[in-house]
């Protein structure tokens, strides 16, 4: 049981491309995992990856008597799906925690890659939760979250009339930003039709209105 007094985590996100947020709850979720049916349990602190990234791979793994693991590394098989030849990452032995182990690999390929570990009995698949993961492409704009300066210099003024916001107490004092005196008007025109304004209406039913009664006076049909 794990009780957590905030529900800001997810501003971790933002920190690091995540790696604190993924490291915090890849953690919580190792420490809350069951290890009665599986004795080798893959985690990679994350889901989504982009192709060429490093993919850190942890595994906590038993022996047959659900003791730690006392082996110098073990070996991690990662396929992906449609993929006819699978890779192989080796993990090595986490000093001074029993029975953990770390490595890595960069994943060539988008797609959807599942990882399984090797075990020394015939009950493979019930032996060793597997785990997946998805590789797409890179997003720059999801990989550097916070402001480019040059580029927002470059967009806002061209020819160089730029002041960061912590500057704009100086707003008065740059010779190119002064504020001008007086008082500024700002002129936007709407052009018309001039039927379509209530004047024009009203004109024409009066002129209507006019003829009507002309009309009844004279008994014009």
């Amino acid at each position: 049981m794990v009780f957590l007094g905030t529900n800001e985590t997810w501003r971790w996100r933002f920190v690091r491309d995540g790696h604190y947020h993924r490291r915090f709850w890849a953690n919580v979720i190792r420490y809350l995992a069951t290890l009665d049916t599986q004795r080798v349990t893959i985690t990679t602190g994350g889901d989504r990856f982009d192709v060429g990234s490093s993919v850190t791979v942890r595994a906590q793994a038993f022996d047959k008597q659900y003791r730690p693991l006392r082996a110098e590394t073990i070996e991690i098989i990662y396929r992906r799906l449609g993929a006819d030849q699978p890779g192989s990452v080796t993990l090595k032995a986490v000093e001074g925690k029993e029975g953990l182990y770390e490595g890595a690999f960069e994943p060539d390929r988008t797609g959807t890659y599942v990882l399984t570990a090797k075990v020394d009995d015939a009950d493979a698949d019930d032996a060793v939760a597997e785990k997946r993961i998805q590789v797409q492409v890179p997003q720059a704009e999801a990989r550097r979250v916070e402001a480019d300066h040059d580029v927002l210099k470059r967009v806002a003024s061209p020819t160089g009339r730029f002041m960061p916001i912590w500057d704009i107490a100086r707003l008065t004092e740059h010779p190119r930003l002064r504020i001008p005196e007086g008082r500024l008007r700002n002129v936007r025109e709407r052009p018309y039709e001039i039927w379509d304004t209530p004047a024009m209406l009203i004109a024409l039913l009066l002129l209507l209105t006019v003829e009507w009664v002309f009309r009844k006076l004279r008994n014009m049909a």
